[in-house]
């Protein structure tokens, strides 16, 4: 195990079309800093050294996401993070930078066409955007460019990546493009680039290598159980060494039949 996916905010500021946030069974919460601290624990005692910040919901929604940082590095963990960079004040890029963040993933999934931004992402958000990743830029944060294909964006890519190596010039800048995947199941095929599974593979990197912990402290089947069918335990009733164990091998679930997410496979 290499990584635990932590989510610590279940709520988002964006409605992407190809995230099935209308699906999620659980409260929209704030984890409680207790229940991160109780967490970031349990990691440090299951021997994993890496923890990231995501999940079903934005982490700078979350008002204490500096001090849960700074106690992951305290904790002796590399704290990374996920997010769409919206809320990513100078203040707040300064702030992580200074709790020890040790690298960024900023999801980019428009262009300064504020209504092709719009089609993807839901709302009117790509100069914020473009403004957080100048913070993050200035704040000398590590950060990697996340792009998602899929049938309202496919072709932006281009001048997202001009936009972004136009922002930073004089800096070499990570950029992933990445084809959306159906969650799973639970994004509607009419809005991807993929098509359907029609095999099961036997083997999951995701299951081998990350375990996803949900706002309400649920170690999950993966993070792409988004109807929290799988729940394998609580961490504040079972140590997560205890339930990863549990866990045991990889046997494939209902959730994972038609999964098209090939970073997987």
């Amino acid at each position: 195990m290499r990584v635990v996916d932590l989510e610590i905010a279940s709520s988002c500021n964006l409605r992407c079309v190809m995230c099935p946030r209308e699906l999620v069974s659980r409260e929209t919460r704030l984890m409680d800093m207790d229940v991160i601290g109780e967490v970031l624990l349990q990691i440090e005692h299951a021997g994993i050294k890496s923890v990231s910040f995501t999940g079903m919901g934005e982490p700078l929604l979350h008002p204490q996401i500096v001090d849960a940082v700074r106690l992951a590095r305290r904790r002796g963990l590399y704290p990374f993070m996920s997010t769409n960079a919206l809320l990513l004040s100078r203040d707040m890029a300064e702030g992580l930078k200074d709790a020890g963040l040790e690298h960024l993933f900023i999801s980019l999934h428009g262009t300064r066409d504020e209504q092709a931004y719009r089609r993807t992402c839901g709302v009117v958000g790509y100069e914020r955007a473009i403004a957080g990743i100048a913070h993050a830029h200035d704040a000398v944060l590590g950060y990697t460019i996340h792009h998602v294909q899929v049938r309202a964006n496919q072709n932006n890519y281009p001048q997202v990546f001009e936009a972004v190596h136009t922002l930073t010039p004089h800096r070499h800048v990570n950029m992933i493009r990445t084809r959306g995947h159906n969650r799973g199941g639970a994004v509607h095929r009419d809005v991807l680039l993929e098509p359907e599974r029609t095999d099961v593979p036997k083997r999951c990197k995701v299951w081998m290598h990350n375990a996803f912990v949900s706002s309400d402290a649920n170690l999950l089947l993966c993070c792409n159980d988004v109807e929290q069918k799988h729940i394998v335990g609580n961490l504040l009733k079972t140590p997560l060494k205890v339930l990863l164990d549990e866990r045991g091998e990889y046997v494939p679930q209902d959730v994972c039949q038609h999964c098209t997410d090939k970073a997987r496979w």
